[in-house]
């Protein structure tokens, strides 16, 4: 696949493309969006970076009574409007990264398939949500038999 197009010649790409016989489409297509989920996945996770210094830097050197609701709040708008301008992205779609990475690091095995490529942004965030309201209510099952075996929540949902 990488043989064929070059990724710096958008004219030959396209032109490539369209030489291509249908097995190679069927082969290349998937291999193309795989790679394209890697690197969004990575772009998640560098964006939530940023902010993550961002918010710091903003709360560095303020005593904790100095650190309380509004100032919190300064430094979560300030980091997603710093994510917002570097990547150029919405200040809404900036938050939903963030939210995304900061959920990602509770659940190992999503994150994972994720970062893999196996998941699109958009199904990684739905899967997250979904396993970590799975896991509030996993915690309540009032089964005693101790059987260790089970899958969690998480593994239930990328099933």
């Amino acid at each position: 696949m990488s043989t064929m197009l070059t990724f710096t010649d958008p004219e030959a790409d396209v032109a490539a493309i369209a030489a291509m016989s249908r097995d190679e489409l069927t082969e290349t297509g998937p291999d193309l969006l795989r790679q394209s989920r890697k690197h969004e996945a990575r772009t998640v996770l560098a964006a939530a970076a940023l902010a993550e210094r961002v918010y710091r830097e903003r709360l560095a050197g303020q005593s904790e009574v100095e650190v309380w609701g509004s100032v919190i709040e300064h430094a979560d708008k300030l980091a997603r409007a710093e994510v917002s301008l570097q990547f150029k992205i919405s200040r809404s779609k900036a938050g939903n990264w963030i939210a995304l990475a900061d959920l990602l690091e509770k659940f190992p095995l999503i994150r994972a398939a994720y970062l893999n490529g196996e998941l699109s942004t958009n199904r990684a965030s739905i899967m997250a949500r979904a396993a970590q309201r799975g896991a509030d209510t996993d915690t309540d099952t009032g089964d005693e038999s101790g059987n260790e075996s089970e899958m969690s929540f998480e593994e239930i949902v990328l099933d």
